[in-house]
């Protein structure tokens, strides 16, 4: 797959580990290990991101419901 072999030559994923579909989402917090990103492994859904990123992110947010 190209996306992998790019991230791969990018060195932001190690050798054993893959892209396994469209859209992957890698996620970098703070302090963590740049060569091994977190991936997205829940729906890829507005809940599903959000709750994604309660859980990994270090700094807190809050998300407004749009008007």
């Amino acid at each position: 797959m190209k996306l992998e072999k790019l991230l791969k030559s990018m060195e932001l994923l190690e050798s054993g580990d893959t892209v396994s579909g469209f859209p992957t989402l890698l996620f970098f917090p703070i302090g963590h290990n740049s060569t091994n990103p977190i991936n997205l492994e829940a729906g890829h859904t507005v809940v599903g991101l959000y709750k994604f990123l309660k859980k990994h992110a270090q700094i807190p947010f809050k998300l407004q419901r749009p008007t």
